[in-house]
C-alpha cells in the first residue's frame, strides 16, 4: 500500500472498508460495510483548505457534465456506450452532418459515410438522438470542392431546407443547428461566410414554417463556432456580429452564440468573463444577447502535445483541466459547455472512453461519473478553497445538498505548469442537516482518479470506477476528511444516509 493511500485511510479514519462499483452510473458499494458508531475525526475550520457550509443554498447546481460532443472518428457505439452516456443525463449531444456529402453532386446521400471512421452519419445520428434530451448538429462542408459540387442562392437554401426536413421528421429532438464548424480557423472571411449564414438561417426558418414547430419545438441556429482564445475569438466574432446587424432581411435569426475554447489554459480565471464579453459585443452593434453554447473545449487544440507533457500525464490531468474550465464558463453565465470527445480515435488524452464497445473509461470519463453525483443533489451550497491563485489555477471545489440523498463534494487539484508541491489538505463540511443525511448513521466515501487510482491509462486492470474509501460514522453536524490529492487530480467525497 502506497504513503498516500495509507494517510488517506488513516485520516478518514474509517470504521469498515468495502469496494464499490459503478452500476447504470450510480455509485454502489458491492461489499456492505459493517456499521458502527465510530465519529470521525474533525480538522477545524480555520485549518482546512476546502471549506462547505451546507446552509448555505445556492440554488441550482452546476452541471459539468450536462452536454457532450462526438468524434466523426469514433466507431458506432455499442449499447455500453448508449447506458454510460444515459446515466449522465445529458441536456444535449452535439453530432455531425456534412453538407457537400448529403447532396452528393445532386445524387442526396442522408447517410454518407464519414470519412474517419466509415460510419454512416445517420447511424451515427440515430445512436446519439437516443442518448440526451436535445441533440445539436453541426451543419457543416457546406463550400464546394474539385469533387463535390454544392448549390448556391436559392438553390442552397432549398437543399438545406429539405435536409433539416429530413432529419427533423425522424429524430425530433434535433433542436439546435450550426453553421459550420470554425469558419476562423478556415480562413473564412464575412465576405463568403456570411451570405451561407444567410441561405442557413432561410433554411431553418423554411423547415419550421414546413413543419408547424413553434416555441420550444422549433429548430434553433448558430453561427459556427469560433475557436482560439477569448480575445482571438472575439476579434472574428466582432465582424460576424457587424454582418448581423447589417442585414436588413426582418427574418434573420441568431438563436444562441457558439464557440471553442482551447486556449487560455494557464488562467483559466478569464472565462468566467466570456459570456459577459460577447454580450458586450453583441450590444456594441445594436443586438440583443443570446445564450452562449461552447461546443469544444480542451487544455489544447489540434494533436500536438503540449511541450512538457507526456501522453500519460495529459490523459490523467484531462478531467481537472476541463473541470476548471467549465467551472470558470458556468460561473460567467455560459449555457451549454460540451464535454470533448465521448471518443476520438487518435486522440486518447481528449477522450472519454477507451473505447466505445466496451465503454471502459478513461480518468475523463471517470470524472464526469462523480461530476453526476454533484449534480443529482440538485442544489449547490456554499463551498470555498483557499488555494486558487490569481490566474484561477490550484484547488477548486463545487458541493451540493438534497434531502434524503446527502451532500456530494466535488473537489480537484488542476496546476497546468505550476511547480506545485501537492499537499494533503482537509474538506471540512459544517452544518450538516439532519434532513440531507437521514436519522441514523452516516456513510462518508472517496473516490480518486489520480496518476494511479481510477486510470485504466495506467492500470488495466481498473476497468471499473471503484472507491477509495468508506466508513459509517455516527451523525455530527460537521464533518471532514483529509485528501492527499496529487497536483493535477479529482476527488468526490459523499456524506449520505446509512441506507441511501
Amino acid at each position: 500500500m502506497t504513503k498516500w493511500r495509507s494517510l488517506l485511510l488513516a485520516m478518514v479514519v474509517l470504521a469498515a472498508c468495502g469496494s464499490a462499483a459503478v452500476t447504470d452510473g450510480r455509485l454502489t458499494p458491492v461489499t456492505p460495510v459493517t456499521p458502527t458508531d465510530t465519529t470521525a475525526t474533525v480538522v477545524p475550520e480555520s485549518q482546512s483548505r476546502v471549506v462547505v457550509d451546507a446552509s448555505g443554498q445556492l440554488g441550482p447546481v452546476m452541471r459539468l457534465e450536462r452536454a457532450t460532443t462526438h468524434s466523426t472518428s469514433s466507431p458506432l457505439p455499442g449499447e455500453p456506450t448508449r447506458s454510460y452516456m444515459q446515466s449522465l443525463n445529458h441536456d444535449v449531444v452535439r453530432t455531425w452532418i456534412q453538407t457537400r456529402y448529403v447532396y452528393n453532386n445532386g445524387k442526396t446521400d442522408y447517410n454518407y459515410k464519414y470519412d474517419l471512421s466509415d460510419v454512416g452519419a445517420e447511424d451515427a445520428l440515430r445512436f446519439y438522438a437516443t442518448t440526451a434530451k436535445s441533440v445539436l448538429v453541426a451543419l457543416s462542408a457546406y463550400n464546394p470542392t474539385s469533387q463535390w459540387a454544392m448549390p448556391q442562392g436559392d438553390s442552397m437554401t432549398t437543399f438545406l431546407t429539405r435536409t433539416l426536413v429530413y432529419y427533423k421528421k425522424k429524430y425530433p429532438n434535433v433542436r439546435y443547428i450550426q453553421v459550420g464548424n470554425e469558419p476562423d480557423a478556415n480562413d473564412e472571411t464575412m465576405d463568403t461566410y456570411y451570405p451561407i449564414y444567410r441561405s442557413y438561417y432561410r433554411a431553418v426558418n423554411a423547415a419550421n414554417a414546413e413543419l408547424g414547430l413553434t416555441g420550444a419545438d422549433r429548430l434553433l441556429i448558430s453561427n459556427g463556432p469560433i475557436t482560439s482564445n477569448l480575445t482571438g475569438m472575439l476579434a472574428y466574432a466582432n465582424p460576424f456580429f457587424a454582418a448581423f446587424a447589417a442585414d436588413k432581411d426582418p427574418a434573420k435569426k441568431l438563436d444562441y452564440f457558439s464557440f471553442h475554447s482551447y486556449g487560455d489554459i494557464a488562467t483559466p480565471i478569464t472565462l468566467a468573463t466570456a459570456r459577459q464579453r460577447i454580450d458586450d459585443a453583441m450590444k456594441t452593434y445594436g443586438l440583443a444577447p443570446v445564450p452562449s453554447f461552447v461546443s469544444e473545449y480542451g487544455i489544447f487544440g489540434g494533436s500536438t502535445l503540449p511541450t512538457g507533457f507526456t501522453l500519460d500525464e495529459l490523459i490523467t490531468m484531462q478531467p481537472a483541466a476541463q473541470f476548471t474550465k467549465a467551472f470558470y464558463l458556468y460561473q460567467g453565465g455560459v449555457s451549454q459547455v460540451f464535454d470533448w470527445a465521448i471518443f476520438h480515435s487518435t486522440l486518447p488524452m481528449k477522450s472519454q472512453l477507451v473505447d466505445v464497445a466496451s465503454a471502459v473509461r478513461y480518468p475523463y470519463g471517470n470524472g464526469l461519473l462523480l461530476a453526476k453525483e454533484v449534480s443529482d443533489r440538485e442544489t449547490r451550497i456554499a463551498a470555498t478553497s483557499n488555494a486558487i491563485d490569481v490566474n484561477g489555477l490550484g484547488t477548486h471545489v463545487l458541493a451540493s445538498s438534497k434531502d434524503g440523498k446527502g451532500i456530494a463534494v466535488l473537489v480537484w487539484n488542476f496546476n497546468w505548469r505550476n511547480s506545485t508541491v501537492a499537499t494533503p489538505f482537509a474538506v471540512h463540511v459544517k452544518n450538516i442537516a439532519r434532513s440531507a443525511v437521514g436519522p441514523g448513521r452516516v456513510r462518508m466515501s472517496v473516490y480518486i482518479i489520480d496518476s494511479k487510482t481510477n486510470n485504466y491509462n495506467t492500470n488495466k486492470s481498473q476497468t471499473s470506477l471503484q472507491v477509495t474509501s468508506t466508513g459509517l460514522y455516527a451523525y455530527a453536524p460537521a464533518m471532514s476528511v483529509t485528501l492527499p490529492l496529487e497536483k493535477q487530480a479529482v476527488a468526490l467525497v459523499t456524506i449520505m444516509p446509512e441506507t441511501p
